[in-house]
């Protein structure tokens, strides 16, 4: 951590659903996949079932791999022409690929439709993957356990969603 070769380790939060739950899926599930952006460690003294307990206190930051494509500049052309959507998930697909995100996602209906074209000059990836998206007039998200951007249609019934993990005291 002193010497910082803790940032951009992979980070893969994974649960596993017993056959016993009854669910349909049993197996690993991945709830999360990224790397650290900040690790920190302080000494500390904290309240447990068995009283005050001395130790590190160590806090990891992470973000998911769709924060990578903010890092990656658009380098293909001044202008994306206009083009089918499904070409330009594709297009955006390559120039993300070092993100190692597997596939942008939509329903089929809209593959055909055109999206107009848009300037790329000091852009990243991720803002092509926003525009991309904001021609629905919707958002996405990054699913971990498929590895894909996925679209969230407006008025979708998926909530808004977090994840905390703590130890209960």
């Amino acid at each position: 951590i002193v010497n910082d070769t803790a940032m951009r380790r992979g980070v893969n939060i994974v649960y596993t659903e017993p056959s016993s739950a009854g669910g349909q899926y049993p197996g690993d599930k991945s709830i999360f996949q990224g790397f650290t952006t900040n690790v920190d460690v302080v000494w500390s003294v904290q309240r447990t079932a068995a009283g005050k307990t001395a130790g590190w206190m160590v806090t990891i930051q992470a973000a998911d791999r769709s924060a990578t494509l903010g890092q990656i500049n658009w380098a293909a052309g001044n202008v994306l022409p206009e083009e089918t959507m499904q070409n330009r998930a594709v297009k955006i697909r390559n120039q993300g690929a070092p993100a190692g995100i597997r596939e942008m996602y939509f329903e089929s209906r809209f593959a055909p439709a055109n999206c107009k074209p848009v300037p790329t000059t000091d852009k990243s990836v991720l803002d092509m993957v926003n525009a991309l998206y904001t021609s629905f007039a919707d958002q996405w998200c990054y699913n971990p356990g498929r590895n894909t951007i996925n679209r969230i249609p407006t008025g979708s019934v998926w909530g808004n969603y977090d994840l905390k993990i703590a130890k209960p005291s």
